[in-house]
């Protein structure tokens, strides 16, 4: 974003600050909302997209484009609440404009980790079902489960609420990457709304000596 404000686009980069910092607060209530209704929490990151070319050079059907791709996020959405993963406790997905790539959704999936334990094998039917029955053969995706050891400080998979490193991991890694601002569509569509996630769950009253806290 510095880049911008050496274009001298100072309002642009400001208002992308802004939203990164909006986003942050949000998204962090929301983990530890879920996390403190769940002991475990099963986390699932997908990046989906669509075949290269599909959204390139299109310029001047951007904003139908995101519109498209809103759309494909809520078919896929009710299908994940009409039984295709189990118990899905929350989510979190982003949508972005690569100038390579195009449109594309970087998507957390939060499941109750003590009913579901497979992340990989949902991450993958999930992703096939992108591919297939939302894109009808024009979509791809990436199961960053398939290979946690790639990430330096993994913060996906299954996580208890104990286990601080790993939720740290989440908050400061894994968020921070989707929370970040998409400079393209910021400015070819400065009003859209382009993050989107679950509904904050009300705590629930655990016993006396469950420790709570301030991850960031």
């Amino acid at each position: 974003m510095e880049r911008l404000q050496m274009m001298g686009l100072d309002w642009l980069y400001q208002k992308m600050n802004k939203g990164v910092s909006q986003r942050r607060r949000s998204i962090l209530a929301y983990i530890e909302g879920l996390f403190s209704r769940h002991s475990r929490l099963l986390v699932i990151r997908l990046d989906l997209g669509y075949r290269k070319g599909y959204f390139l050079e299109r310029e001047d059907f951007f904003a139908q484009d995101l519109a498209k791709v809103k759309r494909d996020w809520e078919f896929l959405y009710e299908a994940l609440n009409s039984g295709l993963v189990p118990e899905m406790a929350g989510f979190v997905v982003k949508v972005e404009y690569g100038i390579l790539t195009g449109f594309h959704l970087h998507v957390l999936l939060i499941l109750d980790g003590s009913k579901s334990c497979s992340d990989v094998t949902i991450g993958n039917i999930v992703g096939s079902y992108w591919n297939n029955a939302v894109t009808k053969g024009f979509g791809r995706f990436f199961n960053c489960n398939r290979d946690p050891e790639r990430y330096e400080k993994r913060g996906i998979g299954a996580i208890n609420y104990h286990e601080m490193d790993l939720r740290s991991n989440l908050n400061k890694n894994v968020v921070e990457y989707l929370i970040k601002s998409d400079a393209v569509t910021s400015w070819r569509c400065p009003d859209e709304r382009v993050m989107f996630r679950g509904w904050t769950p009300k705590a629930l009253a655990f016993p006396q000596g469950r420790p709570r806290s301030n991850l960031l």
